[in-house]
């Protein structure tokens, strides 16, 4: 009885032992292999798919839904959109209702995993709404640890990238450059944490450059140029200390550097870096970029078999997806050569397919499509126009040809019918001068002085406050505010105050900021598209003519009047 007693209590403390060692080597076997998942995710596919495997294997939820996010990470790498963005959704779908702490880090990773995946398309609504869903995730830890406080800094450059894109600029700058301060003292001391802070650095300074190098575009300023190639040179130095080295670091470096010298207009220095890409690579797909870089120079440099070479290679490669703005870009080039090459037909489609791409971005909703795409649409309507009208042109010449035989066969009875149509337009011209006349004095006078004294008081409460001031501020506003249209608006207009509408509210503003400018020395820091904004001017190239045109000045040649 007593060794039965003895065997027993020894299988238990045996099964017991055996159970907390498997325990313990289960959760080493986690720490392990997340360590070489990191290690390898840009390094060697082969190495983390292993590792992917042997997480999942390890019948461990939180390990499971781990690996998942390395696999979504992984398609991201290989530019398959569709599997990463799946992958992510289901395993969000599957997590949803539990609150442990792994599965709220194994939220946040996806969440950032979906906000690039929607950023690189162009989806910045969906890429915003991804960040602010990670924030609740974020706020609802109840440790504010380094864990918290690196991915709450994290989600600061993730929205100073989103402000970036949607064209707010020097908002991106005031949150980039106050968070790279902050890294040093978020980040761990040790290995790892010295790792990550290199890292994050180096991606907040490329951050940093990407605004400098869009303001440029936006402003047309070298200084900008010359700020951004600074920066990224900085990100690069910073990343060359990475440990273990990153192997993609310089081949991205040299994207970076090729966009400068796009934006410098030294495309065949662009090309010599681009032609590069191949001794470099280091395993990187690279073609993205070389085929996109390459239809720019090319076009620029007046090369047209190469621009359309290099667009259709990269339109026709089926194993990446090209973001909303990269189809634009070839769109419009493709369509700008043909018609170049008066090859109208061809000219004619991607013009279409150009028209299409922006059609869709304003149909999505998507909050980029008047700040970064509205100044080219007019340019894209207008190129637009001319291949039709030269469509048009091709297919009646041979229908103008035939009426040119027909017209003289009948040129005596046409000569004829001429004279009499001369005379019956002469009495159709004066009577319908006459109706005019009539129309405009019955206008005139059909207008309530009721409805006028509403007009004008309208105007001025609008003239008493900053309404004028408002990006959206029309006569159809006002129109629509007390319910009348805008044509008896502007007519009470001219009749009251001797100008033009447009005329009267361009001067209240310019007045309004030349004042702003003379008494508060803060708005003599504002770039001149911020300026612009503060009156209702979403474009500085408009807000700058229609400055000079009432000073005689530019915004830039005013301020330099206000330091002396």
């Amino acid at each position: 009885m007593r060794k039965s007693i003895f065997f027993i209590l020894l299988f238990l403390t045996l099964f017991s032992f055996s159970q907390t060692k498997t325990n313990f080597n289960s959760s080493d076997s986690i720490s392990l292999y997340n360590k070489k998942c990191l290690f390898f995710i840009n390094r060697n596919q082969d190495s983390i798919k292993y590792y992917i495997r042997k997480l999942k294997n390890l019948n461990n939820e939180c390990s499971l839904y781990q690996a998942y996010t390395y696999e979504a990470k992984l398609a991201y790498l290989n530019r398959n959109y569709k599997k990463t963005e799946l992958i992510c959704k289901e395993v969000l779908l599957k997590i949803k209702n539990n609150e442990d702490f792994c599965f709220k880090a194994i939220k946040i990773s996806i969440y950032t995993r979906l906000f690039w995946l929607k950023k690189k398309l162009g989806e910045y609504n969906i890429a915003y709404n991804y960040l602010m869903e990670q924030e609740k995730v974020l706020n609802s830890l109840v440790l504010k640890d380094k864990f918290y406080h690196t991915n709450k800094l994290s989600l600061k450059n993730h929205l100073a990238i989103i402000k970036s894109e949607l064209g707010f600029y020097d908002e991106a700058l005031r949150i980039l450059k106050p968070t790279l301060q902050l890294i040093d003292k978020v980040y761990r001391k040790d290995k790892i944490g010295a790792y990550h802070s290199l890292k994050f650095k180096s991606n907040i300074l490329n951050s940093i450059g990407n605004v400098y190098l869009s303001l440029s575009k936006k402003n047309q300023n070298l200084h900008y140029i010359d700020s951004a190639s600074f920066y990224y040179k900085k990100g690069y130095n910073v990343a060359k200390k990475f440990n273990p080295p990153h192997k993609d670091s310089e081949i991205i470096y040299n994207f970076k550097k090729t966009k400068i010298l796009i934006a410098k207009e030294e495309y065949s220095n662009a090309l010599k870096s681009i032609n590069n890409y191949k001794n470099i690579h280091n395993g990187y797909n690279y073609n993205h970029y070389e085929y996109f870089q390459k239809a720019i120079c090319y076009y620029n440099l007046k090369n047209a078999d190469s621009t359309i070479f290099y667009s259709n290679k990269l339109l026709n490669n089926k194993k990446t997806t090209c973001r909303r703005s990269t189809l634009i870009a070839l769109y419009d080039i493709l369509s700008n050569q043909y018609n170049n090459l008066k090859k109208i037909d061809s000219a004619f489609k991607y013009s279409k397919l150009t028209m299409l791409q922006y059609e869709l971005a304003k149909k999505n909703k998507e909050k980029t499509f008047q700040l970064l795409y509205e100044n080219d649409f007019n340019r894209v309507i207008k190129l637009n126009k001319e291949i039709k009208k030269q469509s048009n042109r091709n297919q009646n010449y041979l229908i103008i040809v035939f009426s040119f035989i027909v017209i003289l066969v009948f040129l005596l009875g046409y000569l004829k019918l001429k004279k009499e149509n001369k005379k019956k337009i002469s009495a159709i011209n004066k009577l319908n001068s006459k109706t005019q006349e009539k129309q405009t004095i019955k206008k005139e006078y059909n207008i309530d002085i009721e409805l006028e004294n509403q007009i004008l008081s309208a105007i001025e409460k609008i003239n008493g406050s900053n309404t004028f001031l408002k990006s959206d501020f029309s006569v159809s506003s006002i129109a629509e505010e007390i319910n009348t249209n805008s044509t008896y608006i502007s007519f009470v207009f001219n009749k009251h105050y001797k100008k033009s509408f447009k005329q009267f509210y361009t001067k209240k503003r310019i007045n309004y900021i030349i004042e702003k400018l003379k008494t508060n020395t803060e708005y003599k820091k504002y770039s001149i598209q911020a300026l612009g904004e503060e009156i209702g001017y979403t474009n500085a190239s408009a807000f700058s003519r229609a400055f000079k045109k009432q000073t005689g000045l530019t915004p830039s040649s005013f301020l330099k009047t206000l330091e002396n």
